[in-house]
């Protein structure tokens, strides 16, 4: 049986704004990435959805190295 991370569940894990010590993936975001992210990681996390005239661009940012590592290795 698997053990559950409490943090995890309970823990308001998508911040709202972008703390400077965030790291920027490159990798594209999707529906499904999202959701490998809640249920992959652990950590803190921000998600910048930008619609303009002219792009729609979103970008995802992690608080831990390793897990926006993770991410890029799985999702570039």
């Amino acid at each position: 049986m698997k053990k559950i991370n409490l943090f995890t569940w309970f823990a308001d894990r998508q911040v709202t704004y972008l703390p400077t010590h965030f790291i920027k993936c490159n990798a594209d975001v999707t529906d499904e990435s999202k959701k490998w992210v809640y249920e992959h990681t652990n950590g803190r996390f921000y998600i910048d959805e930008t619609y303009s005239l002219f792009q729609d661009d979103t970008n995802i940012y992690f608080e831990d190295s390793q897990e926006a590592m993770l991410y890029e290795l799985k999702w570039s």
